[in-house]
C-alpha cells in the first residue's frame, strides 16, 4: 500500500509552520531540505565569486554592482521562489530557471576573464622574449668587443 502526500512537491516554507502532526512537519521540511541545501552552497560560491570579479579579476569593474553579482542574485530569486504559498510550483521553478540562467551569465564573465588573462600570459611572454633577445645581443656584442 503506497502513501502518496498530496502536498508533495507543493510546500513551502511558509507552510512548515502551520499546524499538524510531527511526522508532516519532517516530511515537509525533508522536502524542502535539498533546496535549502542548494542555496546555502550557492550563497557561498555567489559571495566567492563576487569578490573575486570585484576584486582579483583581470576585466576591472568600477563598483561591486558588476556582472559578477549575477550568481548571488539567482540564488536570492531562488530562495524566494520558496516560501510563496499559493504559487509556490510557479515561484519555485522560475527561481530555478533565474539561477541556471545567472550561472550561464557568470560563466560568460568566467570565460571573458580567461580570455584577458590568457592575452595578458601572451604579452608577457612577448616581452619575455624580447627581453631575452636583447640581452643575447649584448653578450655577443661584448664578446666581441672583448
Amino acid at each position: 500500500n503506497k502513501h502518496v502526500d498530496p502536498e508533495a512537491g507543493n510546500v513551502s516554507w511558509m507552510s512548515v509552520f502551520d499546524e499538524g502532526d510531527l511526522e508532516m512537519q519532517v516530511h515537509k521540511i525533508l522536502g524542502l531540505l535539498p533546496t535549502l541545501i542548494l542555496v546555502l552552497s550557492n550563497l557561498y560560491f555567489a559571495v566567492v565569486m563576487w569578490r573575486y570579479g570585484s576584486n582579483s579579476s583581470m576585466i576591472i569593474h568600477s563598483s561591486y554592482l558588476n556582472p559578477w553579482i549575477c550568481m548571488f542574485l539567482g540564488t536570492l530569486v531562488l530562495a524566494s521562489g520558496q516560501f510563496s504559498r499559493s504559487h509556490f510550483k510557479t515561484t519555485s521553478n522560475a527561481g530555478e530557471a533565474f539561477l541556471v540562467l545567472s550561472i550561464m551569465f557568470l560563466m560568460n564573465e568566467v570565460d571573458r576573464d580567461m580570455s584577458a588573462a590568457s592575452e595578458f600570459t601572451d604579452f608577457l611572454e612577448a616581452i619575455e622574449d624580447k627581453t631575452n633577445s636583447r640581452d643575447e645581443n649584448r653578450q655577443i656584442e661584448a664578446s666581441i668587443r672583448g
